[in-house]
């Protein structure tokens, strides 16, 4: 289903923009287009429902998690939860088909390698309850964080990597394409979206015991930063959130948050090693 549906929003995509025809555009976007499921805000959360997919407000948690708490005994906050079998399809073969993905963040700064949680959950979701902050704590940076909770919808878009210079030509020659298919955020799945450095390899790093290396990677051995280079394409986006102006969220400078998980902790449901990266101008 989602093959078919990746191929004719590429065929509809190209008719759109009067590229019908380019064969070779046709055949970059058919080789390397990926697909991403973008949530849209529906009503305000009312917490009529259990186990919906919502943004921030209150998860409905089960028995075997608990709301984070840093060290210091603040409450993470929670931006989403997602029930996965609401989605049209999955973006990709390697996703879990069913279960709850939650996302709860600490201390956004600095910006590289922030401090957050993602759990996932397979269980029976009769089991879930709406959870409130655990008893006799704050939530980290609570009067900034007065989000409004909402309901969401999920629709399949096109995205397309970065692929060096097949991306410089699709932008340089067919700038509004290029803007339809890079400009997906709220989103699971997908290519990555930052504009500034290279946030696969800051993942690999911080994730490998080398984050001495993230801003002077070109101190490292080259053997050493060709296998890391090698290793951060085996980091994908999981889940992107922008700064949302209904929910009252706003991530530094209008930015957005970027999760990124391993592709083969995602085949195999592990998300207690995803990484975060927060991007802003």
């Amino acid at each position: 289903m989602r093959e078919n549906w990746r191929k004719q929003a590429i065929i509809e995509a190209l008719k759109e923009f009067d590229l019908a025809g380019k064969k070779e555009l046709e055949t970059l976007l058919m080789e390397h287009a990926q697909v991403s499921l973008q949530f849209e805000l529906d009503c305000k959360e009312n917490y009529e429902r259990v186990g919906n997919s919502r943004i921030a407000g209150r998860p409905d948690l089960p028995p075997s998690i608990e709301w984070p708490c840093t060290e210091d005994g603040e409450a993470y906050t929670f931006l989403a939860q997602i029930n996965l079998s609401e989605l049209p399809f999955l973006p990709a073969d390697n996703w879990p088909s069913s279960g709850m993905l939650y996302f709860f963040l600490g201390l956004d700064e600095p910006a590289y390698d922030v401090e957050h949680q993602v759990f996932y959950y397979d269980g029976d979701l009769t089991h879930l309850t709406l959870a409130s902050l655990p008893e006799g704590t704050e939530e980290i940076n609570a009067e900034e964080r007065d989000f409004i909770s909402h309901q969401v919808t999920w629709q399949p878009h096109l995205s397309f990597p970065d692929l060096g210079e097949a991306s410089e030509m699709l932008f340089e020659e067919y700038e509004d394409l290029d803007t339809e298919l890079s400009g997906v955020s709220d989103a699971l799945g997908g290519g990555l979206q930052t504009w500034a450095g290279e946030t696969q390899l800051d993942a690999y790093l911080c994730r490998n015991g080398l984050g001495d290396f993230l801003f002077n990677t070109y101190e490292m051995p080259k053997k050493l930063q060709q296998e890391a280079r090698q290793g951060a394409q085996n980091w994908q986006v999981l889940f992107s959130l922008s700064s949302l102006r209904e929910v009252n969220m706003c991530w530094w400078d209008a930015g957005y948050l970027e999760f990124l998980v391993h592709v083969e902790d995602l085949k195999e449901g592990r998300f207690a090693n995803t990484y975060l990266n927060l991007a802003t101008s």
